[in-house]
């Protein structure tokens, strides 16, 4: 009976044995060790770069002031018309979205520009440092356009009345620049439009503003209308 009980046992640990070197790979998946070293020897999936069109809004919209073709194309390492072509694909973009801005062409640079049906909202928020400008200093800042460099004298020869306060506004609010002095007596200041100017009225270059004639057309037409 013993010898009975002792070789049903024996014939146990032989089975359980023959598994063990049929199936070896039971106790090495069951093991968390193994599963931890296999995770760890597996490659992280591969980041893809943004595209073009994302990079160049993020540098927009990182940037108060315009950024120039050739700064983009340095900072993207790409060609000039890959940039051009990326600033039309955002816009339209934006335009089939309905964004409430558009990338424009300002300073001889690309700018992020809030559209106009918007303004009255941000001047609220801006109400603060928002001013308009005063008559005589539009009259002032219209002479300086069409005539710089231009000197004081002249500028108030044109306008007919003293000139100081509205040149001092137009350079605090960097509308206007000296850019030297004229070669007369006294050495008089010469004052200009600048890059500041251009970016506050959403121009690319002084050659988008009307011509003497046509602005001179449109204030007779006003003055006709009141």
């Amino acid at each position: 009976m013993e010898n009975n009980f002792n070789n049903q046992e024996n014939d146990l640990n032989a089975e359980k044995t023959s598994d063990n070197q049929v199936n070896p790979e039971i106790n090495q998946s069951a093991s968390p060790q193994s599963e931890i070293l296999k995770t760890l020897e597996e490659k992280p999936p591969e980041k893809q770069l943004p595209s073009l069109k994302s990079i160049i809004e993020a540098l927009l919209f990182s940037e108060n002031n315009p950024l120039t073709l050739s700064r983009l194309v340095e900072i993207t390492n790409t060609e000039p018309q890959d940039v051009a072509s990326a600033v039309v694909e955002l816009n339209k973009d934006y335009e089939q979205t309905q964004r409430s801005f558009r990338i424009e062409q300002v300073a001889n640079g690309y700018q992020l520009y809030t559209l106009p049906e918007y303004s009255q909202w941000v001047r609220i928020l801006y109400k603060s440092a928002y001013h308009r400008l005063s008559r005589p200093a539009l009259e002032t800042l219209a002479i300086i356009i069409y005539n710089q460099p231009v000197t004081r004298p002249e500028i108030e020869k044109i306008r007919g009345v003293d000139c100081a306060g509205p040149l001092l506004t137009l350079l605090e609010r960097k509308l206007i620049r000296i850019e030297g002095r004229a070669k007369k007596p006294g050495g008089p200041f010469l004052y200009g439009t600048g890059k500041e100017f251009l970016r506050y009225f959403g121009l690319q270059s002084l050659k988008d503003l009307p011509s003497k004639e046509e602005l001179q057309s449109f204030l007779q037409q006003q003055s006709l209308n009141k």
